[in-house]
């Protein structure tokens, strides 16, 4: 009995790991303060005021340890606050003195490589420590738990969900082979399984930690899954790792293991030169297309089985989808279902702490004495989800930039039309102008664009006039002229023509006219027609 009156229900601590103790916590369920002073960390205590039973929660550097999963091979994996205090990742704690540090350092060099492959079966690798005393590795908090914890002796699962497990460890297994790098230990042990049957495999480069002893020498794998040919002495391979997925499916729809004897010696020297027992022996409702995909993947010489992933993702695809046109029916509510298997599994061991996160936060209410930790706002730590790409800006960003395009090309298109502000389509007067021949001396100084321009709106009013050919026109006088020019040799001229008609009355008429001189020798302008005014 602790001195708040906390109860521990389990005396002795669950991983033997150095960790750093937390003073006390407020209760999930009643919200009161409970002092942890003298309980071990991650073992089982009781609420001194509601009774509530909960794991002891510890720290481990930066991580907030709430509570011990399972343990393999001498290593503990615990569920933690990750450093944001908002959502759970899992930590696995290795002793190093119980572990060969040769072996201990490939292992970790492994999850180094293999943290650089993301697939979203595969569970990622977030960080670790390689502190030799004490060395841990942080990997996201996979959903569900360890297969094995549903494979019951004589509980068969169903053919659709053990072929649908299979192609997600298959795919998982696929991806790191694209990238070199294989398992060494594909094992019920090393996949974890959710209630809607996403699966995730973790733990590669697991058989440098999981390792058995025969007469022929260390093993490295689990006896129940491991390839004949890495008892031999081989190392993992691409094909050890088919025939382990082989055994790993063959489990799941046999109730059992394909090989089982006294001891792990035995059980793995029984699968030398030796198929596992036939399927059929255990059920009697499974696709052929499945039991010869299982004969494919388990043939005793790696040279006999499948060669690649891609071939077995095709015919683990094609026993699905022949799986799914079969029809059956079955006299009670089956106890082989995945759902139904992975809702009515319980989790042996308290719960972990799930208070309010901010009560784990350094330097806050906690502290480590008597009577720390705040009493109220207990909630549950809100796991941060990855927002889906939303692609609304996509497509607007899209639209935008087509229509852009559309108007950079018309612009392009139309560059000339629309410099000359004055464009129309040529005339017959535009013509004669431009094939008028070169004034002699002419050239694009101020009194020779008064010129040519004056003459340009002689010719336009001759083409606008009836009698335009025997119409008398007043000459130029320079004070009715001017010209303003331009860069690029363009000018614009603005002036006033005066004709007589045939009574001897005077018309005045102002023009403008834009003048481009093709060449500074002529006279020659790819300018409009002038805009005569009447007055």
């Amino acid at each position: 009995m602790s001195q708040s009156g906390t109860q521990s229900i389990d005396p002795v601590a669950v991983p033997h790991i150095d960790v750093e103790r937390i003073g006390g916590v407020p209760c999930v369920k009643c919200r009161q303060p409970m002092r942890l002073e003298g309980l071990d960390p991650l073992s089982s205590a009781q609420c001194p005021h509601c009774g509530t039973v909960f794991s002891v929660p510890c720290r481990l550097d930066e991580y907030v340890l709430l509570r011990a999963l399972w343990e393999q091979a001498g290593v503990w994996t615990i569920e933690a606050l990750g450093k944001d205090k908002r959502s759970n990742v899992l930590i696995q704690v290795f002793r190093g003195a119980d572990h060969s540090q040769t072996r201990l350092r490939y292992f970790l060099r492994d999850v180094q490589r293999i943290s650089k492959v993301r697939h979203p079966n595969i569970v990622h690798v977030l960080s670790m420590n390689t502190n030799q005393t004490q060395p841990y590795v942080i990997m996201d908090r996979a959903p569900g738990f360890q297969l094995a914890k549903f494979l019951a002796p004589g509980r068969l699962m169903r053919e659709a969900n053990a072929l649908q497990i299979g192609l997600s460890i298959t795919e998982a297994l696929a991806a790191a082979d694209q990238k070199k790098y294989v398992h060494g230990d594909v094992s019920s042990y090393n996949v974890m399984v959710d209630e809607q049957g996403h699966t995730t495999l973790f733990n590669f480069g697991w058989d440098r930690i999981m390792r058995f002893k025969t007469d022929q020498g260390i093993v490295g794998g689990h006896p129940w899954y491991v390839a004949p040919e890495k008892i031999g002495g081989d190392a993992a391979t691409r094909s050890s790792d088919i025939y382990s997925l082989g055994a790993v499916i063959y489990h799941m729809l046999a109730g059992q293991p394909p090989f089982q004897g006294d001891t792990d010696e035995e059980t793995a020297l029984m699968r030398q030169g030796h198929l596992p027992p036939d399927l059929e022996a255990f059920r009697d409702d499974l696709n052929p297309n499945t039991i010869k995909l299982i004969n494919g993947l388990m043939q005793p010489r790696k040279q006999d089985r499948y060669k690649d992933f891609p071939s077995i993702l095709r015919d683990i695809r094609k026993a699905i989808a022949t799986e799914s046109t079969v029809v059956r029916e079955y006299d009670e509510p089956p106890a082989n279902d995945l759902a139904a298997a992975l809702a009515g599994q319980a989790y042996d061991g308290p719960a972990g702490y799930h208070g309010d996160p901010s009560v784990f936060d350094q330097g806050g209410a906690l502290g480590g004495g008597p009577g720390g930790g705040a009493a109220g706002g207990a909630t549950r730590p809100v796991r941060r989800t990855r927002r889906r790409n939303d692609p609304t800006l996509l497509i607007i960003v899209s639209v935008v930039l087509i229509v852009g395009l559309i108007i950079m090309v018309v612009l392009l298109a139309n560059a000339e039309k629309w410099r000359n502000v004055n464009y129309r389509p040529p005339t017959s007067a535009d013509i004669r102008a431009n094939t008028r021949p070169a004034m002699p001396g002419a050239d694009d100084t101020p009194e020779s664009v008064k010129r040519g321009a004056y003459d340009e709106a002689v010719y336009t009013v001759r083409d606008a006039l009836e009698n335009g050919d025997s119409a008398d026109f007043v000459p130029l006088s320079n004070p009715d002229v001017t010209v303003t020019k331009y860069p690029n040799h363009h000018y614009n001229v603005k002036g006033y023509v005066t004709s007589k008609d045939d009574s001897g009355a005077s018309v005045r008429r102002r023009f403008t006219i834009e003048v481009w001189p093709t060449n500074k020798e002529a006279t020659r302008w790819k300018s409009a027609r002038p805009t005569l005014v009447v007055e």
